[in-house]
């Protein structure tokens, strides 16, 4: 379903590329707490990882990502976002 992202070599991605990925990407970013964000179930099967490992990289790395990178929804979030409420 997702397309794995390879980073074989740092070379510049070309324009097409970035387009296929967009259209991949942008159905699934949310907006939440008046951020774009990306579930990290989604985030996961971009990679091609399970989610435990994307979450557990992160949190073994977090010197590595933005202090706002990752938050935990609330459950009312939760519910407006999955189950309409």
């Amino acid at each position: 379903m997702w397309p794995q992202v390879k980073r074989k070599n740092s070379k510049a991605v070309s324009r097409q590329n970035k387009s296929a990925l967009a259209v991949v990407i942008e159905p699934n970013i949310l907006f939440l707490r008046q951020r774009r964000v990306i579930l990290d179930t989604d985030l996961a099967q971009l990679y091609g990882v399970t989610v435990k490992r994307l979450n557990e990289q992160v949190r073994c790395n977090q010197e590595r990502f933005p202090v706002d990178f990752i938050f935990e929804m609330t459950k009312s979030e939760y519910n407006r976002l999955f189950i309409g409420v």
